[in-house]
């Protein structure tokens, strides 16, 4: 008994993933294949394409085309991808065969990631974490099967922004702040630099608000106010000053 109620359960599975309806999509894919003998085939074709919402009639046209631009280079094709690559400059004359081809090359994508998932998820929600809700286990799933690009991602955003974690001091201040400005960065946590850039850069001072207060520098104001002379911040330094004053970009 406990032998056919595993074949039973075996069987179920694989008629789930392997139904009529997916073999013919498989058949479909697979016509795609430059070393597949029905390559191009419409009729093979018709599955993807009304998957992938494709209109047949514009599709069988093109292929027409198709079949005879990749005539003399389709033994020099292995892939599927090659095939792709060889209407790339024209693609814009075959829409429909470009969507067929693209849709074939990503429905294993997302059928290798979700069974890849899997194991990710019992790392995720152990016994603790049993209560996890939904939509986040599913926002860490994705973190932790697309570690190397988040990690990637992580690293470029702390090399950005390094010196407001006091990690690095750029030679040139007054460069970094340009930067930071034109990127439009801490707007509201506000740049901290010293009153020794904002005297030597005077053009700049309009840009800026100084002690968090909602009118712009006026150059007639009493400087001695403004601007601390013991005020001294080497960027070289291992740590630096804090300056006197923080400046916001208006």
């Amino acid at each position: 008994e406990l032998l056919y109620s595993l074949i039973d359960s075996i069987l179920l599975e694989l008629n789930d993933r392997f139904g009529d309806e997916n073999i013919l999509l498989l058949a479909s894919v697979s016509a795609v294949h430059p070393n597949n003998q029905k390559f191009l085939d419409i009729e093979e074709l018709k599955p993807l394409a009304s998957h992938l919402t494709i209109d047949i009639n514009q599709l069988d046209n093109e292929l027409n085309v198709v079949k005879h631009f990749i005539r003399e280079k389709r033994t020099t094709m292995n892939t599927i991808k090659d095939l792709l690559t060889e209407l790339a400059p024209v693609n814009e004359a075959f829409p429909a065969t470009t969507s067929l081809l693209r849709g074939a090359l990503c429905l294993p994508v997302s059928s290798t990631t979700c069974e890849r998932s899997f194991s990710r998820m019992k790392l995720i929600k152990a016994y603790c974490r049993n209560s996890t809700g939904g939509e986040r286990l599913s926002d860490l799933t994705v973190l932790a099967v697309e570690r190397l690009s988040t990690l990637i991602w992580k690293k470029q955003l702390i090399c950005l922004n390094a010196f407001m974690y006091e990690t690095i001091r750029p030679k040139i201040v007054h460069t970094a702040i340009k930067y930071l400005i034109g990127q439009e960065l801490y707007k509201d946590e506000g740049i901290v630099i010293s009153n020794a850039w904002i005297k030597e850069y005077l053009n700049e001072r309009e840009n800026f608000i100084v002690n968090d207060e909602d009118k712009k520098l006026n150059v007639n104001e009493n400087r001695g106010e403004v601007f601390d002379d013991d005020d001294d911040w080497n960027e070289l330094d291992d740590k630096p000053i804090s300056p006197g004053a923080i400046l916001k970009y208006c």
